[in-house]
């Protein structure tokens, strides 16, 4: 049987498809005839198949991961991303650090049903999640991340300074739990529309980090200060939090109504 010997000068995705093909033909050929050269050509062409995905693979991945740290290495990029997870962390301090201590903290209070009313505190998410879902293409994602920390911080440092008064005390914590869903809702909006398509799952990611970074610190701190301090210096830490939020908010680019960055 003559052998046949053909170059190809195409690219490795077109050398992929004539070689697939190429090896249903011989395959045919083979079931057809049951030759043993024809077998090994099957044989090679598998090989040589497997082997070229491998490499084409991999020069994918690398070439991917490089454009990936070009574009993360830009200084525009680089700056959102610190203002974004800086965010991210204050907020997973503030957000997680309260409510995993709520029942703890209307214990301290006095509450005669702490339950009770740790359960209006859950029930203040709904109309942060109205308020978010109606407000955030009005008056855009910046505006309302930025009014969002201000009302959140302004209520736990009323509620620092208003423990004894319980009615108060509810008012205020149903607030800023309602504030604290909005920006939840909000910065999950800015994080995924203030990166460029090729790097966003990649940045999202660390964002994310950030805040499990944050949560994480925010318990740990507020169980030694539990031992050690009043609810009011809690509450006043919440507050100075958020309010480092809302300045790093301000000086973020607002992307409402503008087209995402497709690289």
């Amino acid at each position: 049987m003559p052998r046949l010997h053909v170059h190809f000068h195409f690219s490795q995705v077109k050398q992929r498809r004539v070689l697939f093909y190429s090896s249903l033909i011989v395959t045919e050929l083979g079931a057809a005839n049951q030759n043993s050269v024809v077998r090994e050509a099957i044989l090679t062409l598998k090989e040589r198949d497997t082997r070229n995905c491998r490499s084409f693979n991999e020069n994918s991945s690398r070439n991917s991961f490089q454009e990936r740290l070009k574009i993360f290495s830009e200084k525009e990029i680089q700056k959102t991303a610190i203002l974004i997870g800086s965010i991210w962390f204050l907020l997973s301090f503030a957000g997680y650090g309260i409510s995993t201590w709520i029942a703890e903290i209307f214990k301290r209070v006095k509450f005669d049903d702490p339950y009770a009313a740790s359960i209006l505190f859950a029930l203040s998410s709904f109309p942060g999640n109205l308020m978010a879902t109606l407000s955030v293409e009005k008056i855009g994602r910046k505006r309302l991340l930025v009014y969002s920390f201000g009302t959140g911080a302004l209520a736990a440092f009323v509620f620092s300074l208003a423990t004894d008064s319980k009615g108060l005390v509810l008012a205020c914590v149903c607030i800023y739990q309602a504030s604290i869903t909005s920006c939840w809702n909000t910065i999950d909006a800015i994080s995924a529309e203030s990166f460029p398509s090729v790097i966003r799952s990649f940045a999202f990611g660390l964002m994310t980090a950030a805040g499990r970074i944050g949560a994480v610190t925010g318990n740990i701190l507020n169980s030694v200060l539990f031992k050690n301090t009043s609810v009011g210096v809690v509450l006043a830490i919440t507050g100075c939090s958020l309010t480092l939020a809302s300045l790093a908010a301000g000086r973020l680019k607002d992307m409402t109504g503008r087209s995402l960055r497709e690289l």
